[in-house]
C-alpha cells in the first residue's frame, strides 16, 4: 500500500479516536455521578410503595432503579420528608438489595424505621441514619408481596 494511503488512514483513525475520547470526556464531566449518567442513558425509577411515619413527618419510599436488560433486579429504600418531591439524587437510598421486592419496611416510631430484607438477598447498602431517622434491619425475612407493612 502506498505511503500516502497509509498516512490518510492513520490520520482518519486518529480523528475518530479523538472524537470518541472527546465525547467520553464530555459525558464524564456532565454526568460525574452514576445517577446522573444512569438517568442520561435511560434509567427509570419505579416507586413500589410509600409508607408515611406515624406523625406524617417522613415517608419511606421503596423503589427500583431499572437501567435495561443488562442490569439485575434491585429494591431500594429512601427516607424522604413528607411534602418533598422524591428524587433519587436528593434522597439517596439507605438500603439497597439485589432482589425484586427484596425490602419491606414499617415505622416503629417517628424516629425509627424497621427494614426487613428478604432471605438470600445480597445487600449493597445499609445506612443506619437518614434525615434524623434511625434505621434498623432484620435480614432473612420473607418479603414477597406489598412493600408496606
Amino acid at each position: 500500500m502506498p505511503r500516502r494511503v497509509l498516512t490518510k488512514i492513520t490520520l482518519g483513525l486518529v480523528v475518530v479516536a479523538g472524537s470518541v475520547a472527546a465525547m467520553g470526556l464530555w459525558a464524564w464531566m456532565t454526568y460525574r455521578d452514576m445517577e446522573g449518567f444512569a438517568d442520561a442513558i435511560g434509567c427509570d425509577t419505579h416507586i413500589r410503595g410509600e409508607i408515611p411515619s406515624p406523625s406524617n413527618r417522613h415517608r419511606a419510599v421503596i423503589y427500583q432503579r431499572i437501567c435495561g436488560a443488562t442490569t439485575g433486579f434491585n429494591t431500594q429504600l429512601s427516607v424522604v420528608p413528607v411534602g418533598a418531591k422524591f428524587q433519587v439524587k436528593r434522597y439517596p437510598a439507605v438500603a439497597v438489595v439485589d432482589q425484586n421486592n427484596g425490602i419491606r419496611a414499617r415505622w416503629l416510631s417517628d424516629s425509627q424505621l424497621e427494614v426487613l430484607i428478604s432471605s438470600g438477598a445480597k445487600v449493597y447498602r445499609k445506612e443506619v441514619v437518614a434525615d434524623g431517622v434511625s434505621v434498623v434491619y432484620i435480614e432473612g425475612q420473607t418479603t414477597v408481596g406489598s412493600p408496606m407493612n
